[in-house]
């Protein structure tokens, strides 16, 4: 799944999540307090999702694209929760990755589905006294996972803006809302969660990126309103 796939699936969810939007602003009173409460949110995340698409395709021409793909390699779509299963080792049994979870991208796609995983995890995560403490650790984690990537594999310069927009996209944001049935019934909260990470997440992606630029010696065009 190089860029042509990852822009159209891109567009088909922001569709469904305006469609959702449209579904609660006709009915209000047919959906409980929290779609109406992450809904309010639904202009930001949409102005948010194209920006990226747009930026990607200002970023990529035909030749750095052709370059690109050479590179492609499977890869998770989404890093499975279940990566490291200590209970399944001991066991004796191997844990389960389901075939869905994997896609033909560049391998920067694993790092930055990693990155994305121990982020939001990191913010659910307790154990820490204070705001402060808790986001010093997560990016420590982060940092560390960036320094520790480049000693294996450096990116190029052409992978870095790629990294910066799997980053950036409000995917976890796309996903609730494109299943916004199922949000609601299983797990409401997670809407909640998303809107609060949101506060952060700008602020964090851009030590990232600058972390990135340092390490690796390459700029990368910043999203200014998204980073403020």
């Amino acid at each position: 799944m190089l860029f042509t796939q990852m822009v159209e699936r891109w567009y088909k969810t922001l569709k469904q999540a305006h469609s959702w939007y449209q579904k609660v602003m006709e009915r209000p009173d047919a959906y409980p307090v929290e779609a109406h409460v992450v809904l309010h949110y639904h202009t930001y995340f949409q102005h948010l999702g194209q920006t990226v698409l747009y930026y990607l395709q200002d970023h990529y021409n035909k030749k750095s694209y052709s370059y690109l793909r050479e590179l492609a390699s499977v890869v998770y779509d989404r890093m499975p929760y279940d990566w490291f299963d200590a209970e399944a080792l001991t066991s004796g049994r191997m844990p389960l990755r389901y075939p869905e979870r994997l896609a033909i991208d560049l391998p920067v796609r694993d790092l930055a589905a990693w990155l994305r995983q121990t982020l939001e995890s990191g913010e659910r995560s307790t154990g820490l006294e204070g705001a402060s403490a808790k986001g010093e650790m997560i990016d420590e984690a982060l940092f560390d996972m960036i320094r520790h990537y480049s000693a294996i594999r450096p990116l190029n310069r052409q992978e870095s803006p790629y990294l910066y927009t799997l980053l950036v996209f409000p995917e976890t944001y796309m996903e609730l809302v494109s299943n916004l049935s199922r949000t609601l019934e299983e797990d409401p909260a997670g809407l909640h969660r998303v809107l609060e990470q949101e506060k952060r997440r700008g602020k964090t992606i851009a030590r990232l990126r600058q972390l990135i630029e340092k390490t690796y010696h390459h700029d990368i065009e910043p999203i200014s309103w998204f980073e403020s």
